[in-house]
C-alpha cells in the first residue's frame, strides 16, 4: 500500500517528503521533491481508487495544483497556476476539492474550487507480447503491456500444464517449458475497476539438432556458475555485437550491456545482486539463448 507524508522542521519552512510502499511499515525520503517546482507544499492528498496523489500549493512561486502517478517521486503541474491553494482532497477519483483565500472580486466562489475533470480511475487493460516459437529449458520472457489506474495486479497462468513461471504475479515472468507443445499463456490484469483478460499462444519444440525460423540458438559458457559477483562469458566469434541482458526471477533487468566485437570472452559484474536464481539472455543478429545462473 503506497503513501505520502510531509514534515517541517521546527522554526523551518523547508519540507520533507516521504513515501511508502508498505502500508507505513518503512518510510524513505523522496529527495529534491519539496523543491520540485511542480510540488505543492501546502497540502498533499491520496486519490481514491487510483495510485495516484494530488498536491497543492500557496506561497511564493509555488502557486499551484499538481499530481503524481509514481507515489510521489515525479510531479505534474495540473495548470491551474497564480491561485494559492491552501489545502486539497478527492472524495472519489473524478470529484475533488480545493481551498483558497475568499475572491473579494468573485464573492460567490467563497474560496473553493471544484475539480471538473473525468474520472481518474481507469480500468484495466490486459496485453502482453511473447515469442511465437520456443524451446524446452529456454527460457522465454512475456513481454508485459497491460495498462490501468491504480496499476494493476497480474496473474499468469497456463495451459496445459508444463510451463513454470518464475511467478505467477510479476510483472513480466520468466517462463520455462518442460515438454513441446502448444501452450495458451492467460494475462488476468485487475484493479479496483475491473478485470481485463489476454492470451496468446506459443509453439514449444525440443529444438535438439534442429535449426527452425525464429529459435535459432547459439551456445556460450558462463563460469564459474553458481558464482559471486564476477561471471565471465565466452561467445562464438562475431562480427555483430551481442547483447546481454541479466534478469531476477521477477523478470526484473538488473543488469545489461553490448559487446565489443573484438573479443569473445566477456567479464558481467552483477555485485550489488542478492543471492539466489537469474537469467542471462545473449542475443546477436537475430539469435538469442538464455541461461539459468545463480549468485551465491
Amino acid at each position: 500500500m503506497n503513501g505520502i507524508a510531509m514534515t517541517f522542521a521546527p522554526s523551518s519552512t523547508v519540507a520533507t517528503v516521504y513515501n511508502t510502499t508498505d502500508g507505513g511499515v518503512t518510510w524513505n525520503v523522496l529527495t529534491g521533491v519539496a523543491t520540485n517546482a511542480d510540488y505543492g507544499r501546502n497540502d498533499v492528498c491520496g486519490i481514491p481508487g487510483t495510485s495516484w496523489f494530488a498536491s497543492c500549493g500557496a506561497g511564493t512561486g509555488n502557486t499551484l495544483l499538481s499530481f503524481s502517478t509514481d507515489n510521489g517521486n515525479t510531479w505534474n503541474n495540473w495548470g491551474s497556476t497564480g491561485i494559492q491553494y491552501l489545502t486539497i482532497d478527492f472524495v472519489d477519483p473524478s470529484t475533488a476539492w480545493a481551498g483558497t483565500f475568499s475572491d473579494q472580486t468573485m464573492a460567490n466562489l467563497e474560496g473553493f474550487y471544484k475539480f471538473n475533470g473525468g474520472s481518474l480511475l481507469q480500468a484495466p487493460s490486459a496485453n502482453f507480447t511473447v515469442t511465437a516459437a520456443g524451446c524446452v529449458s529456454t527460457a522465454v520472457m512475456p513481454g508485459n503491456q497491460s495498462t490501468g489506474n491504480p496499476n494493476p495486479t497480474y496473474t499468469w497462468t497456463s495451459a496445459p500444464a508444463g510451463a513454470a513461471f518464475s511467478s505467477t504475479a510479476a510483472a513480466s515472468p520468466t517462463v520455462f517449458f518442460s515438454a513441446p507443445g502448444v501452450y495458451t499463456i492467460t494475462l488476468v490484469a485487475a484493479n479496483s475497476s475491473s478485470t481485463s483478460t489476454v492470451s496468446r499462444t506459443i509453439n514449444v519444440s525440443s529444438c535438439t539438432g534442429l535449426s527452425e525460423a525464429g529459435v535459432n540458438e547459439f551456445n556460450f559458457v558462463v563460469s564459474p556458475n553458481p558464482g559471486k559477483d564476477v561471471f565471465h562469458v565466452s561467445l562464438p566469434s562475431s562480427t555483430q555485437p551481442y547483447n546481454v541482458t541479466v534478469t531476477n526471477v521477477l523478470g526484473s533487468v538488473v543488469y545489461t550491456t553490448v559487446t565489443n566485437t573484438n573479443s569473445t570472452d566477456h567479464s558481467i559484474n552483477l555485485s550489488g545482486n542478492k543471492t539466489g536464481v537469474y537469467f542471462m539472455t545473449i542475443s546477436n543478429n537475430g539469435n538469442k539463448t538464455t541461461k539459468k545462473i545463480i549468485i551465491e
